[in-house]
């Protein structure tokens, strides 16, 4: 391959590198949604994670020797960047399947709150609702919101969530009083 056309590649290839990873930024950023938003910012950033080892790839393939690809730590490289597309892949379609299922209830489960700070510190960090049922333990991405409501408040909560992926559809509170009944998208 000349020159010339490897420039043009390579220059392609860093302009979608740049917009993948300032889309990557964004969403490490934005705060958790809940419902469908949330399954679609899950789906778009794994398909983002993607496009970047797909141009990490082809960048390792356009510069490498041909010697080097064939080696041992070639081999190597070439098999990480297959397995972690492979899980990219099945996170966008386990977010494809969520969204084309109907979403999972849980009534007046017992529910404990957990906060994982994501990506070293980097990030918004991931909120999670615990939900213990009688055969399993569900881990449910939740909203800084419902959070924040919920470790002040211990009201009898309803939960749908989208399986596959385990984010919050809706939650409704259903407080000790039963004429009263909040909800929260």
């Amino acid at each position: 391959m000349d020159m010339k056309r490897k420039a043009w590649i390579v220059m392609i290839i860093f302009i979608t590198l740049a917009i993948a990873v300032v889309m990557g930024f964004i969403g490490l950023y934005t705060p958790d949604p809940i419902g469908k938003k949330g399954v679609v910012k899950e789906i778009i950033l794994h398909f983002d994670i993607i496009i970047i080892g797909c141009c990490f790839a082809i960048i390792f393939f356009l510069f490498t020797p041909k010697k080097v690809i064939k080696s041992l730590p070639g081999i190597l490289i070439l098999i990480l960047a297959a397995v972690a597309g492979l899980f990219g892949i099945g996170t966008i379609f386990e977010g494809i399947m969520a969204l084309n299922s109907n979403p999972i209830t849980i009534e007046n489960g017992n529910y404990e709150l957990e906060y994982r700070s994501s990506y070293r510190g980097l990030g918004t960090g991931e909120y999670y609702m615990v939900v213990v049922n009688e055969y399993s333990i569900t881990h449910i991405r939740i909203d800084k919101n419902n959070y924040d409501y919920l470790s002040s408040n211990t009201p009898n909560v309803t939960i749908s969530y989208y399986p596959y992926i385990n984010i919050a559809a809706e939650i409704t509170y259903e407080p000790d009083d039963p004429q009263q009944t909040e909800e929260i998208h």
